[in-house]
């Protein structure tokens, strides 16, 4: 299974946030991860692609 997860906030960009995310996706046996930082107007977003089984996903 593969989603694509936005998660928007004041602090989102902020050093170690995409670390601690991989970190957590690892920890749950996640195949895939890619996570970037990206600006929506004035609002800082990390939009993260995962893929594996659907149990470790949700």
């Amino acid at each position: 299974m593969k989603l694509k997860v936005k998660i928007t906030g004041p602090n989102v960009h902020n050093v170690g946030y995409r670390y601690f995310l991989m970190s957590n996706a690892m920890d749950e046996g996640l195949r895939g991860f890619h996570a970037r930082n990206r600006m929506s107007g004035n609002e800082q977003e990390v939009i993260a692609l995962v893929e594996g089984d659907e149990e470790a996903i949700w």
